[in-house]
């Protein structure tokens, strides 16, 4: 008769301790049940929104600059008319300081002309007697039609940024956009969120860009007919240079921002105007090709973080015949092979979540069955300390 003792060593218990861990089916951890499909790519990495978060410090800091000037008794305003070119032509940002002291000729200030409520921004040529003034632009020089009173002034211009006024009419839109996105982006998946991040800060941008068009722009401030031709001034008020081109006339190759051109024909029938960039082969060429590797970065971003959703989840690995108790009459072997059908219980095989069979538990747990203390009746009895041994013959 050979009679089977439980091993002390193995199991960790002391001379004299009882072993409960028989009484008791074992079971592994399983796996909590997801109450809808995961928002996160497996494998896929929650990386932080460096340029969302960069756009939105800017737009902050504009809306916070803007506020601090305005509570300091300054005003900002952005050029919308040729009549100050070049110096402060179309899409330039110029900010205000009240009137302190007495109004010089040459100054250039911010004034609401009697009976209008627009504000205008044109240099002083005369002061009067009694403190109103005369204005003129400076890209015709010709003295406006008013007289403005001081108490119509706003202010007098103390500087002024070049092309950030186009980005300033587009502050509130933007801001509301951002808001906007920033509901909705706590909705996509994780692994999502950076992608549609680079699609909407372009969007953000384009978007003026392409309403606006700030950057090939004309406008034509002088027209006359001398002699049975044509002669007009055109004024160069995108942010690129630009050619411009009067039909059966002139071409102008190079013409800057800011800058004032005449160009002439000699009959005045069938004459059109173009304008057209004015950008050498090889800026061209660097333009290009710093779309292109921006594009590439986008997508080789994308393949990267597909490829990893396709990897299989990292998990733990199952020992062979890990937690398997075979029934009475049946040894492992044959336990592990009617058990193959649901699990492999192979050196390789990873849990990786939930069951095909929609059991929350792992593999392991799903063969030791539910329940409290106790045996199965078709299980063999186990040894238990302290208790009587089973003997086999």
């Amino acid at each position: 008769m050979s009679v089977a003792v439980p091993d002390r060593r193995v199991r960790g218990l002391r001379p004299g301790e009882a072993d409960h861990s028989a009484e008791m089916p074992r079971r592994r951890p399983s796996t909590p049940e997801r109450s809808g499909p995961s928002t996160a790519a497996p494998g896929a990495r929650a990386s932080r929104p460096i340029l969302l978060a960069v756009v939105a410090g800017a737009l902050a800091m504009g809306v916070l600059a803007s506020v601090a000037w305005r509570l300091d008794g300054g005003s900002v305003f952005t050029i919308g008319t040729p009549s100050m070119c070049p110096d402060l032509c179309v899409g330039t940002l110029v900010f205000d300081r009240p009137l302190a002291g007495p109004v010089r000729p040459g100054m250039v200030v911010s004034f609401r002309p009697p009976g209008s409520p627009d504000v205008y921004t044109h240099r002083v040529v005369k002061v009067l007697a009694d403190g109103s003034i005369k204005t003129a632009g400076d890209a015709l020089g010709r003295s406006d039609p008013w007289t403005v009173p001081r108490s119509r002034i706003v202010g007098r211009v103390v500087g002024n940024i070049r092309g950030v006024g186009w980005l300033w009419r587009c502050l509130p839109a933007m801001t509301a956009a951002l808001a906007c996105y920033l509901l909705v982006r706590f909705r996509l998946p994780r692994w999502l969120r950076t992608h549609v991040d680079v699609v909407f800060v372009t969007l953000l941008v384009a978007a003026p860009a392409l309403l606006l068009r700030p950057l090939l722009r004309a406008e034509v401030i002088a027209l006359g007919h001398p002699r049975h031709g044509v002669v007009i001034r055109v004024v160069n008020t995108g942010l690129l240079p630009a050619q411009f081109h009067l039909g059966g006339g002139s071409t102008v190759a190079h013409v800057s921002p800011g800058q004032i051109v005449t160009l002439g024909a000699p009959h005045s029938s069938d004459v059109w105007f173009a304008e057209t960039p004015s950008i050498p082969s090889r800026e061209w060429a660097i333009a290009g090709l710093v779309c292109a590797l921006a594009m590439l970065a986008v997508l080789a971003r994308l393949a990267w973080a597909q490829s990893r959703a396709n990897r299989p989840v990292a998990g733990r690995r199952i020992p062979s015949g890990a937690g398997l108790r075979a029934p009475a009459g049946e040894d492992r072997p044959a336990a592990e092979s009617r058990w193959s059908g649901r699990v492999s219980l192979s050196a390789d095989t990873q849990v990786a979540g939930d069951r095909p069979d929609g059991d929350p538990r792992d593999p392991v747990s799903a063969l030791v069955p539910p329940g409290g203390a106790g045996e199965p009746e078709s299980w063999p009895p186990v040894p238990r300390a302290g208790g009587d041994v089973p003997s086999t013959a």
